[in-house]
């Protein structure tokens, strides 16, 4: 959050001020909390990275809708995560062969991720691509890999699903997503539009993520992501067969991921974006001044 002025809810010298809001659960959890509606009904402006708190903001904590914008804060990097990335050295460090399909899914593996509901989709999935291979890669809770190992244990998976652990370096990233001939996210709840998803786009691969207000951010177009019920295992391997099925479509939606990335989510339109923001700010207080 960008430093800003405030004093008894009113701004000093009469500057106007703007106050960027992020979509955590605090805030649609609380929104009638008196804190905050004390601070956001004293914003000139508050910027919120989606569509779903703008409509807390003015609904619930009773913000004018004139004054609430919805600017993007997290930005991709394109230039660092982008199609055509070689991963031949990944996939032979992986013991992948040329004939599997990765599904990759990236992030802590616990609860929250939801890793669990995939792993029980998985046996729908090889029964009609019994090439489909699983890659878990982050950090792992204990208990929640003993419920994942048992599982894979019982329905003889332990060929279909990789867990790497924690990947330390960053820039190794790019080569994962371009591994992936699908990148699922299935989180049983998101704060924000979460990071992996607009790295997964950038590198225009086809993804498949739990239908939730905070994801459906990424999908300027609405033809870049396959949404779906994160509890629904059914639902799931359908999604995932689906697109096994089909590589044009995982062509095209790879490719309309990119091009969104570019259009919507690079660094220079969020910071387009917020400039505008702070810009209005600055006129609307230079208008006020010379009213007065």
């Amino acid at each position: 959050m960008p430093p800003f002025i405030f004093s008894s809810g009113k701004p000093v010298s009469g500057s106007k001020l703007a106050f960027e809001s992020q979509d955590s659960p605090l805030y649609v959890r609380l929104p009638g909390d008196f804190m905050h509606r004390y601070v956001f009904r004293r914003m000139t402006r508050v910027t919120t990275s989606s569509r779903r708190l703008r409509e807390v903001l003015i609904k619930r904590v009773k913000v004018a809708p004139d004054r609430v914008s919805v600017t993007p804060f997290i930005a991709a990097e394109p230039d660092l995560f982008y199609p055509g990335i070689d991963a031949s050295s990944l996939r032979l460090e992986l013991g992948l062969t040329e004939r599997d399909q990765i599904v990759l899914c990236l992030g802590e593996v616990s609860p929250y991720k939801n890793q669990l509901s995939l792993v029980r989709a998985i046996p729908d999935i090889v029964s009609r691509h019994p090439e489909a291979r699983f890659i878990f890669a982050g950090s792992i809770l204990n208990d929640y890999r003993r419920q994942i190992d048992d599982f894979v244990r019982a329905h003889s998976l332990d060929d279909r699903v990789i867990l790497t652990g924690f990947i330390r370096n960053y820039a190794d990233l790019p080569a994962y997503y371009n591994l992936a001939d699908i990148y699922i996210l299935i989180s049983r709840s998101e704060g924000n539009l979460p990071k992996t998803i607009l790295e997964a786009m950038s590198c225009g691969r086809t993804i498949i993520a739990a239908d939730l207000p905070q994801n459906r951010e990424g999908a300027k177009r609405g033809d870049e992501i396959i949404f779906v019920d994160p509890y629904d295992t059914t639902a799931i391997a359908a999604a995932v067969n689906r697109l096994l099925d089909d590589p044009a479509l995982r062509q095209r939606l790879g490719e309309n991921a990119r091009q969104s990335i570019l259009k919507y989510h690079a660094p220079e339109v969020i910071a387009r974006g917020m400039v505008k923001v702070y810009e209005e700010v600055i006129r609307d207080n230079k208008d006020g001044k010379e009213k007065r």
